[in-house]
């Protein structure tokens, strides 16, 4: 993912708060309120890959003697990291967003 668009994104946003105030105002309430959802999505996948990676352990053979092997936790990680990249991502877009507009709305009328 091109972290220009997120960035060309935003400053289209300044733009439009710049010359329409009362709008900027609408898109950072809407840009802060998606950034919840993202991370609270984040949250939920994270939770389940800990239930996952917990239930992995209880499962896996206990050997004495032996050598630990890698488990499929390391796997499980590794999805729950790649499925929680697009929230990362939206999160990112979206605080650059909210970052131009506070910087803008704070120098403009109503």
């Amino acid at each position: 993912p091109d972290h220009g668009v997120r960035h060309e994104a935003a400053v289209a946003c300044s733009a439009v708060a710049t010359a329409f105030p009362c709008e900027g105002r609408r898109i950072l309430k809407s840009r802060i309120d998606d950034m919840q959802s993202h991370m609270n999505e984040i949250e939920r996948l994270a939770v389940e890959s800990e239930a996952e990676a917990a239930a992995a352990a209880k499962m896996a053979p206990k050997k004495k003697f032996r050598r630990p092997r890698l488990t499929k936790t390391a796997d499980t990680t590794t999805t729950s990291v790649e499925k929680s990249m697009p929230h990362q991502y939206a999160i990112h877009g979206n605080a650059i967003v909210v970052s131009m507009l506070v910087h803008e709305l704070h120098h403009l009328p109503g």
